[in-house]
C-alpha cells in the first residue's frame, strides 16, 4: 500500500494540509501550475493582537509557481510580523525557531520558498513523509489526468484529497486505474488562541503551533 496526495505548495499552510501529509506516505507539491493571485500560494492568515491579518509575500510577475521570483525583504519582513503577533504566545519560541530557518535564507522563487516553509514544519512536527516536487516529475502540466499519471509513476495504491474536491475527482477514471481514493476528514479542533477574545479557525500552521506548541500540534494530526 503507497498513499499518495497532490497539494499546491501555498505559504506556512493551515492544519488541514499537514494532517493530509501525516496520512500520506508521499506528497507532492504542485508547483508546475500558474499562480492564482488571491489564493494561499503567496499568503496566509495569522492572528496579530487578537485580529486575523494577512501575511503576504509579494511576487513579480505571473506564471508557473516554480517560476515566479518573490520579494526576499518582505519575507523578512513577515518574520518580524510573526515575532510581534506570537513572541509572547504559550509556544511562540517553538514556531518562530522554526520560520527563522526559512524567512532569513530566502529562496529566489515562490515554490522553492514555499517548499522550504512546509519541509521546516514536516520535520519539526516529525511528519516522515516523502516530498517531491511536480516539477521534478514532469516538464509541464497537462491539467487534471497528471494527477493520476503522478500516481502511477510514484506506484501509488492510494490517493488522499479533501472533501471538497469530490466533484472534480469524479471526473477521473480512478477505479479504472487501479487506484483507490481516500477522502480526508478532518475537523479543526478549538483551541486557545494568544490575546484571541473568540476562536479564529482554519489559520496558518503557526497559530497552532506558536499555541499548542510542537508535541501537541503533532497529536492532533495523527487524529
Amino acid at each position: 500500500m503507497h498513499t499518495v496526495a497532490i497539494h499546491q505548495p501555498v505559504y506556512l499552510p493551515w492544519a488541514g494540509f499537514f494532517h493530509k501529509v501525516t496520512h500520506c506516505d508521499t506528497l507532492v507539491l504542485l508547483d508546475l501550475v500558474d499562480y492564482s493571485r488571491g489564493d494561499f500560494i503567496n499568503r496566509n492568515r495569522i492572528l496579530l493582537n487578537g485580529n486575523e491579518q494577512w501575511l503576504t509575500v509579494p511576487v513579480r510577475g505571473t506564471g508557473r509557481i516554480c517560476d515566479l521570483s518573490i520579494d526576499g525583504k518582505q519575507a523578512f519582513k513577515n518574520l518580524k510580523t510573526l515575532e510581534l503577533a506570537y513572541g509572547k504566545a504559550p509556544y511562540g519560541d517553538q514556531m518562530l525557531e522554526i520560520v527563522r530557518r526559512t524567512h532569513t535564507n530566502t529562496q529566489e522563487t515562490l515554490g522553492k520558498f514555499n517548499t522550504e516553509v512546509i519541509r521546516g514544519f514536516l520535520h519539526a512536527l516529525g511528519i516522515r513523509s516523502r516530498v517531491i516536487l511536480a516539477s521534478d516529475l514532469l516538464e509541464r502540466w497537462g491539467g487534471k489526468n497528471d494527477l493520476i499519471r503522478i500516481c502511477h509513476d510514484l506506484r501509488a495504491t492510494h490517493y488522499i484529497s479533501g472533501n471538497g474536491a469530490k466533484e472534480y475527482m469524479k471526473q477521473m477514471p480512478w477505479a479504472e486505474e487501479g487506484i483507490k481514493v481516500v477522502w480526508q476528514d478532518f475537523v479543526t479542533w478549538p483551541y486557545t488562541q494568544y490575546r484571541a477574545p473568540a476562536y479564529h479557525p482554519r489559520l496558518s500552521i503557526v497559530d497552532v503551533v506558536a499555541n499548542c506548541g510542537l508535541s501537541e500540534t503533532a497529536k492532533m494530526l495523527q487524529a
